[in-house]
């Protein structure tokens, strides 16, 4: 079913007419009536202030052309998320706010975005663990040799960047499973 049918079989299960539609979202009414009619393809800024006055999700009005396409897009957005990852190479944390961002910004394409839940979720537990395990890591360093840093270079960094090669690892792992379509940690919970 094309988004102009969804709207329009949405509008009238309402009772809401094209004019008012088209008032409420701050739409014109002729792109109202032309993508009802099927002549215009709406864009994403429209359709999301559509559905917004419909009170729906932008995925359920979207629809692409096809299904292998809709799969295509989800896993290219996956993917997409997956690299963003690889920010903790030059900043930490934003290996969670980058790919959340993202995430968000391709909602519709990700209609079930449990994958996409799971990338970040494993993110954020692998940064909990890492700043544990520094924290943990300093203390046994202060408690053993009454001091932070033992020669010129503090230890520490050197096990931070261990710890950042686990996570381009962890990175790595999650592309190959993406790519073979297999599940990815399912031993691991989604944190929200």
């Amino acid at each position: 079913m094309t988004p102009g049918k969804k709207i329009s079989d949405l509008r009238k299960s309402k009772g809401i007419s094209q004019e008012l539609l088209a008032e409420n979202s701050r739409v014109s009414l002729r792109t109202i009536q032309r993508i009802e009619n099927g002549s215009s393809t709406p864009r994403l800024f429209t359709l999301k202030l559509i559905a917004d006055c419909l009170g729906v999700a932008v995925a359920d009005l979207h629809s692409p052309a096809n299904p292998a396409q809709a799969s295509a897009e989800a896993l290219n957005a996956l993917r997409l998320i997956n690299m963003s990852c690889l920010t903790i190479l030059m900043v930490p944390f934003l290996n969670i706010i980058l790919p959340a961002l993202v995430w968000r910004r391709n909602l519709q394409h990700l209609p079930s975005s449990k994958a996409a839940k799971k990338i970040i979720s494993v993110q954020i537990l692998w940064t909990a663990a890492t700043c544990a395990i520094l924290v943990i890591y300093q203390l046994l360093q202060m408690w053993l040799t009454g001091s932070v840093v033992v020669g010129r270079v503090p230890m520490l960094a050197g096990v931070y960047y261990i710890l950042v090669l686990v996570d381009v690892g962890i990175i790595i792992k999650t592309a190959r499973d993406l790519d073979r379509g297999r599940e990815m940690f399912p031993k691991i919970p989604t944190l929200f």
